[in-house]
């Protein structure tokens, strides 16, 4: 996994300026905060504008655009371990915090789907088929 300081990403997401953030803290950034972004031409919408993320990261609005563009389609949806947000990409759970700012048990694994994300007791075999 990619070592990453949760606490400096929520920090940003927050309103504080950090500018020597990596390159995947950046993408975790763009990717919690990009439900609340806005168009850039829009003026009459509250919310966050590349413009305003950008001086809070210390990068270009183009690096910005470019960034939120790089990012894979992904389903938000609530962890089961840690109860916090977490984006799936095709089944995958993408990195994220706990509540302390470590980073989550289940990043980097497989979501259950149908039956088995319904009734999870129905599959305990299944774990211990793996382990």
């Amino acid at each position: 996994m990619i070592d990453i300081d949760w606490l400096a990403v929520q920090m940003v997401c927050d309103g504080a300026t950090i500018h020597h953030l990596t390159k995947a803290e950046r993408a975790m950034v763009i990717r919690r905060l990009s439900d609340r972004m806005r168009s850039n031409a829009s003026r009459y919408c509250t919310g966050l504008t590349s413009d305003d993320l950008a001086l809070r990261l210390g990068v270009s609005i183009r690096e910005i655009d470019r960034g939120k563009a790089e990012l894979p389609e992904a389903q938000q949806r609530q962890c089961p371990v840690c109860h916090e947000p977490m984006w799936v990409i095709a089944g995958r759970v993408e990195a994220h915090p706990d509540r302390l700012f470590n980073e989550c048990l289940m990043s980097g694994r497989y979501v259950r789907s149908g039956l088995a994300a319904e009734r999870p007791d129905l599959y305990l075999w299944l774990e211990e088929a793996s382990a």
